[in-house]
């Protein structure tokens, strides 16, 4: 039936409207299918596969022509149709239930009032897919609220009051009912979802949201405990943080104590981080200590870098060692290179030490920072993955800015850049492909010298990306129109199409300019000559 979607269109709508259901059904989900693979539908067959979902009597293809139109919406942007609307009312669950989510993919008032009906339905998976759609129209869901609301409180499956709980976050309508919930409901994944819901609430500094959290760090169950103190991470208000670190220390759950210690760090106060660094990173737990080093290498600043270097030479877990090292990669500062750069002389086979490494390296504005990058990157016996972090980290706009500008040592200017791109890949099919993904997303005018000198590349991947840069970067790439030149004969034939498209775009572009100028000058004589 694959071959089906290669028909022409009138063969497609009679095997839809076929005498037999099971070609019906065998159609509609090859148009399924067709729409899950990436292709889309014809507009014709769109409109089909709604007539065939509201009037064929068999539920199964009804069922699989709107499952087709929902990948139709949600793949491609079809809008929905006025009569999908009318398939809200269909007597099979599973239509309803996929309406409900094609309901979903567009925001539209009208689409809110459908999905309030399907609040009512008498099958809960339906009001549990129409609550979840209503969580994306959240703009325009407020005349669905109060049903949202007695669905939270009174529906006796807990997936539903989940829905419910999760479409009502941002509504501030919901937060008295969302605080009760949190603290009463009988079933913790609900108590999770409404705590989650508090979190605008919460940063909003709203006081009742602020004491549901606080109230439910004391839950019997840690999942709730755990999403407790996130929530409250996002609460620039002191009772929050002095809970925070009373849970750090009293809390016998680790992951508990992992929430803590980060959003303990979020309020960014000079004796919450203290007591991070004194509780925290000395924790029983490994992962509690990696999360706590890693709220000090992004909230803490300078103060903390003697402890994550500390902790990095010293702790026993190879995991927290990890987390120290990103934590330092983030500062992107002297001290924190020069520990990073130890650390993987001492454990040169750690591959997080070496990604650590590089990113410290992109972010860094100094020439030794570089150096480490080209080394890592030219190096045969390094981690694959550091060398993939090395070439990305050489791509960035700020780094080829510098050295553009001659940060660099003169040895490294542009040309000596594209070189030790070319370089690096050959022989890796890994790295050649994210150094052309990399190439293909420059966006700066700084970009073209380099890129014009990977047009002399010996891997061809290269030689197309950078003339696919250089046309995405007209009209600021004329300069680069000379070496794209040299390439129009170039012996691999995808070469070939880039330059040709690449010299396109950017004569077009000098065309364009050229014929402004020229209707401008006439313009300019005749007002000397009225003059």
């Amino acid at each position: 039936m694959h071959t089906l979607i290669r028909w022409p269109l009138e063969h497609v709508l009679a095997c839809l409207r076929d005498a037999s259901p099971s070609v019906r059904v065998r159609t509609a989900r090859a148009l399924r299918e067709r729409c899950s693979d990436g292709r889309s539908l014809d507009y014709g067959l769109s409109e089909a596969l709604v007539d065939i979902a509201l009037v064929d009597p068999d539920a199964v293809v009804r069922t699989e022509a709107v499952h087709a139109l929902h990948e139709a919406c949600r793949r491609h942007g079809y809008q929905v149709p006025s009569l999908v609307k009318e398939l809200a009312r269909d007597e099979c669950d599973e239509v309803r239930l996929v309406v409900a989510a094609i309901l979903g993919e567009h925001e539209d008032r009208g689409h809110v009032t459908i999905l309030e009906d399907l609040l009512r339905d008498e099958v809960a998976s339906v009001r549990a897919e129409a609550a979840a759609s209503l969580r994306r129209h959240e703009d325009t869901a407020g005349p669905a609220v109060p049903e949202l609301i007695r669905l939270m409180r009174e529906d006796q499956t807990p997936d539903v009051r989940r829905a419910a709980a999760e479409a009502l976050m941002g509504h501030s309508g919901a937060e008295r009912d969302l605080c009760v919930a949190a603290r009463a409901d009988t079933e913790e994944s609900v108590r999770v979802e409404c705590l989650r819901s508090l979190e605008p609430a919460v940063a909003a500094e709203v006081g009742e949201a602020i004491n549901a959290a606080i109230t439910s760090l004391a839950d019997e169950c840690s999942a709730v405990r755990c999403m407790a103190a996130v929530t409250l991470g996002y609460a620039p208000h002191a009772g929050a943080q002095r809970a925070l670190a009373r849970l750090l220390r009293e809390e016998p759950e680790w992951s508990v104590r992992a929430a803590a210690a980060e959003s303990l760090g979020m309020s960014r106060e000079p004796w919450a981080l203290r007591i991070i660094e004194e509780l925290a990173v000395l924790d029983r737990h490994p992962l509690v200590r990696g999360r706590a080093a890693e709220a000090l290498g992004r909230y803490a600043g300078e103060r903390s870098g003697a402890v994550l270097c500390d902790r990095l030479q010293t702790d026993p877990d190879p995991r927290v060692r990890a987390s120290c090292a990103l934590a330092l990669a983030y500062r992107a500062s002297p001290a924190s290179l020069k520990t990073l750069d130890r650390a993987v002389r001492r454990e040169p086979a750690n591959a997080s030490f070496m990604g650590a490494l590089c990113r410290a390296s992109a972010n860094a504005a100094w020439p030794e920072a570089l150096a480490v990058l080209v080394e890592v990157l030219l190096s045969p016996d390094a981690d694959p993955v550091a060398r993939a972090d090395a070439a990305t980290a050489l791509l960035p706009n700020d780094t080829l800015m510098r050295l553009r500008h001659g940060a660099f040592p003169r040895r490294m200017q542009p040309q000596a850049v594209a070189h030790v791109l070319d370089e690096a890949v050959t022989g890796d099919d890994r790295l050649i492909s994210i150094v052309v993904r990399n190439l293909r997303g420059l966006r700066d005018p700084v970009h073209v010298p380099v890129l014009a000198e990977l047009l002399n590349s010996a891997n061809a991947d290269l030689r197309a990306a950078a003339a696919t840069a250089l046309r995405e970067l007209a009209p600021a790439a004329r300069a680069a129109i000379p070496a794209l030149s040299n390439k129009l004969r170039d012996r691999d034939r995808a070469v070939r199409r880039a330059v040709r498209k690449a010299l396109e775009r950017l004569t077009q572009d000098r065309t364009g300019d050229n014929a402004g100028r020229a209707r401008s000058e006439p313009d300019s004589q005749h007002r000397n000559t009225r003059e």
